[in-house]
């Protein structure tokens, strides 16, 4: 079975985020994922992760409304300060990877560019890149998996990988063109770069067991492939329900 972890940004949001470490480790998750851990002491965060045992294993560098400096030719420095503050609070909260974002402006040269550099400069952090669909963010730089990976060839950093989401690969246009459109198999293309999942059920970025893709199906998968990262759950509530993780075991 995966590991399960929930991204307490997007759930239990009726309680205070402190509150939410607990009841993840309650609900049975054996981590959590924060979008933007910025506006919050790091340190209050990291006692809460590890009063409850609930480790944080996944933060976003900042990203703003330009969704990320990481492809802009034209905010190198904002993107390099942008970054080790991202890496003094993983440190802090002991945060196994940073997902850096290509945001909306620029070019995927830049943002190979500067992955070398925050590879290189940060060796013992590990960076994760994520195709995002341009449905939910028009003209985001990094749209699809061809390009993450020759991304991810031309860098040929240990410390950086893939971060594999289940909702933006099935709303994709384009998800590989020279690789299997659909996303299971795709999943599968992808797997020696992965070193993160997120799941969520398209439409609407619900539950997972709702939508087109077979969740449950795509796990039992992950077992069979040997996948031993972590599978976040990265969704919009519809309801308060956890039904899908009891399926998902």
């Amino acid at each position: 079975m995966p590991k399960f972890i929930v991204n307490i940004s997007l759930l239990f949001t009726q309680h205070p985020i402190m509150d939410r470490f607990q009841l993840a480790r309650d609900t049975g998750f054996q981590g959590v994922e924060i979008l933007t851990p910025y506006s919050f002491d790091a340190h209050e965060l990291a006692l809460a992760a590890t009063s409850a045992n609930c480790p944080i294993h996944l933060i976003n560098a900042p990203f703003g409304p330009e969704w990320g400096h990481g492809a802009d030719p034209n905010n190198r420095d904002t993107f390099r300060t942008e970054i080790g503050h991202a890496v003094n609070y993983a440190t802090i909260l002991q945060a196994k990877h940073i997902h850096v974002l290509s945001g909306i402006k620029g070019d995927l040269k830049t943002l190979r560019e500067n992955l070398i550099w925050a590879t290189s400069t940060y060796p013992n952090q590990s960076f994760l890149i994520e195709p995002i669909n341009t449905f939910d963010i028009p003209d985001y730089k990094l749209n699809n998996f061809d390009d993450a990976i020759e991304i991810l060839r031309a860098v040929n950093a240990p410390n950086l990988g893939l971060q594999f989401d289940t909702y933006h690969a099935s709303r994709m246009t384009k998800m590989s063109a020279t690789c299997p459109t659909d996303v299971l198999r795709m999943s599968h293309v992808c797997l020696p770069w992965i070193k993160h999942i997120q799941v969520s059920g398209n439409p609407g970025r619900s539950e997972p067991d709702q939508g087109v893709f077979d969740h449950v199906e795509f796990f039992r998968k992950l077992d069979v492939w040997g996948y031993d990262g972590m599978v976040g759950a990265e969704y919009k509530p519809t309801s308060g329900s956890f039904d899908w993780l009891a399926k998902a075991r």
